[in-house]
C-alpha cells in the first residue's frame, strides 16, 4: 500500500497531464500568481477516538462546508488559509422500562445523543500534482457540544451536558478536478477537543471525558477558482 502511494505521487510529479488543461482545470497551472480559492460541500463519517465512545456508538455522521484562499506561491505549492464549519453526531438507541408497568416487560425506545458543531480557521497548503490536488489544513477553533442521555421515559429527567471548548484540527484531502475546476475530493481529519466535562461511563460509577477526540472522513463536491 505504501509503495503504491509513492508510485502514484511520483507519477503525478512527472506528469503534465495535458488532458486536464483541455478540460479547463486551471488549478494545475503552476504559473498562476493570483489569489486562488476553493470551496467544498462535504458529507462526513465520524469515528470517536476517545471520550464518549463508552456511552454512545463510535460511528456517526454529519456534514461540513469549507472555503480556502491561497495567497502566495512557493514552488508548485500555494499557501494561504482555510475555514471549515461542520456538524457531526453520534447516537445509540436504548430500551427504557415504563415506570407504570408492573410486569417489567413494557418499554419505550430512547436515544442517547452526542453532537459536535465545529468552526475552525488555520493555514492551508495546496499542492497540485496532476491529476490530483492535495490540500493540508491544520486549524484551531471552537466546538459547541451536546450530550443527552435518557434516564427514564420522561425527557425532563434526561442527563444533559453542554460544552463550548477549544478545538485543534488537522485535515488532509485529495481532490480530483474533472472538468472546469469542478470535481470530487476525499478527506480525513483528526480533532482534539479540550474539555473537562465528564459523565459516568459504566455500571461501577467510573467517570470519563465525554467530549474528547474524533476522526471524520469526508466525501466532497469541490470547486477551485
Amino acid at each position: 500500500m505504501v509503495s503504491a502511494t509513492y508510485l502514484l505521487i511520483a507519477a503525478c510529479l512527472v506528469s503534465n497531464d495535458p488532458a486536464s488543461a483541455r478540460r479547463g482545470n486551471t488549478v494545475f497551472d503552476a504559473t498562476q500568481r493570483r489569489v486562488t480559492y476553493d470551496v467544498a460541500a462535504s458529507a462526513r463519517l465520524g469515528l470517536l477516538a476517545g471520550g464518549g465512545d463508552e456511552v454512545v456508538s463510535r460511528l456517526g455522521f454529519g456534514f461540513a462546508g469549507l472555503i480556502r484562499a491561497h495567497l502566495a506561491a512557493a514552488g508548485r505549492a500555494r499557501l494561504g488559509f482555510g475555514f471549515v464549519g461542520g456538524h457531526t453526531r453520534f447516537s445509540e438507541r436504548h430500551d427504557v422500562a415504563l415506570e407504570s408497568d408492573t410486569t417489567g416487560l413494557a418499554s419505550v425506545t430512547r436515544v442517547t445523543l452526542l453532537s459536535h458543531s465545529d468552526l475552525a480557521l488555520g493555514p492551508s497548503v495546496l499542492l497540485p500534482l496532476s491529476p490530483v490536488v492535495i490540500e493540508v489544513d491544520p486549524a484551531a477553533g471552537v466546538v459547541f457540544s451536546t450530550f443527552r442521555r435518557p434516564r427514564t421515559t420522561h425527557v425532563g429527567d434526561d442527563e444533559v451536558v453542554y460544552g463550548t471548548d477549544l478545538l485543534l484540527r488537522a485535515g488532509l484531502s485529495v481532490g480530483v478536478p474533472v472538468r472546469g475546476n469542478q470535481g470530487v475530493a476525499i478527506g480525513a481529519a483528526f480533532s482534539k477537543i479540550f474539555s473537562s466535562d465528564t459523565v459516568v461511563v459504566d455500571a461501577a460509577g467510573n467517570e470519563g471525558l465525554v467530549f474528547d477526540m474524533l476522526w471524520d472522513m469526508s466525501v466532497s463536491y469541490q470547486m477551485w477558482f
